[in-house]
């Protein structure tokens, strides 16, 4: 969103920005003021990273579940301890931390490259730089501002979620990459000429 909004400011789209800011600020306003609303809940009154829990929000543990799977990682550095066995070890950390929603809701790591790293170790953890690192490369590449915003946000996703422990995950990884595969530099470059 922020390198969107730079776009539109370097390029002197200001039909455009005003547009795109004024569609962020009623959905904004539609999450806040809506009620039971999954969005409101999610982003304006339960998130609470850096404070401790109050009457009004409860903090957020993601950080606190990071550093579970970090345990079962130091117990398996080299090849993890493999799909089958990992989210147990997980678990039990979890039982140590005293964390009981996580544990009796068996969260992940809320971090793709965490969720690699306590799986298959640092082996695991180096295909996932790797991965990246193809990606980037094929989008610097290809010179399209699209599909670095795509990747971009696809690898934001990836900080905060383990996004491809999840079904729709996987679909936005499969999008994502046709994308790559299939985008024309040169179609692109004459689409944003004519503009």
């Amino acid at each position: 969103m922020f390198f969107g909004i730079i776009f539109l400011i370097l390029k002197k789209k200001i039909l455009w920005l005003t547009a795109f800011i004024a569609l962020l600020s009623l959905l904004g306003g539609y999450a806040y003021f809506t009620e039971k609303n999954f969005l409101r809940d999610r982003f304006f009154k339960s998130v609470n990273v850096f404070e401790n829990e109050t009457i009004f929000s409860k903090k957020d543990g993601r950080f606190d579940r990071l550093e579970a799977s970090y345990e079962v990682f130091k117990q398996f550095p080299f090849v993890g301890p493999g799909a089958a066995s990992e989210d147990l070890l997980r678990k039990k950390q979890y039982y140590i931390n005293r964390d009981s929603e996580a544990y009796n809701e068996n969260y992940n790591a809320h971090n793709q490259f965490m969720e690699y790293l306590s799986t298959y170790g640092i082996l695991g953890g180096l295909a996932y730089i790797l991965f990246f690192v193809v990606i980037f490369k094929t989008v610097f590449r290809k010179r399209s501002f699209f599909l670095f915003f795509a990747t971009g946000c696809f690898f934001v996703a990836n900080l905060t979620e383990s996004l491809l422990e999840r079904s729709w995950g996987v679909v936005i990884y499969i999008l994502v990459i046709m994308l790559l595969v299939t985008w024309e530099g040169n179609r692109n470059n004459k689409l944003l000429q004519n503009e």
